[in-house]
């Protein structure tokens, strides 16, 4: 089954700053669920980062994040000649994977809010 949602971008996000890491998705429900803003946050190390561009300049960058209780595995791929990416999200505590298409950003630019982590 596949499904879209609306999501704002400043809880849902990937984050990587240097070894840390932080994948947050959140769908606004009226349940707070475990990281307080209606989803979950994996908040941890970055492991096993592998990057390639293909023959169109596109480039893909498979890696873990490692939290205290959960981790995910993340596909991103950032598109050739811009700014946009999309990440899929593969968590280790269900098999519902989930992809995310946004624009990337410098840290420095960023407008992200974080709920409570795992």
């Amino acid at each position: 089954m596949y499904w879209t949602a609306f999501v704002t971008s400043n809880t849902n996000f990937v984050l990587v700053n240097q070894q840390r890491g932080t994948v947050q998705v959140a769908f606004n429900t009226v349940y707070p669920d475990p990281n307080g803003i209606g989803g979950v946050t994996v908040d941890g190390t970055v492991s096993d980062m592998q990057m390639k561009t293909d023959k169109k300049g596109n480039v893909n960058c498979n890696f873990s994040i490692q939290g205290i209780g959960i981790s995910a595995q993340i596909f991103l791929t950032l598109t050739s000649g811009g700014d946009n990416a999309t990440v899929t999200i593969s968590p280790n505590f269900n098999s519902n994977s989930m992809t995310l298409s946004g624009d990337l950003l410098p840290l420095s630019q960023s407008n992200i809010f974080k709920g409570r982590s795992w």
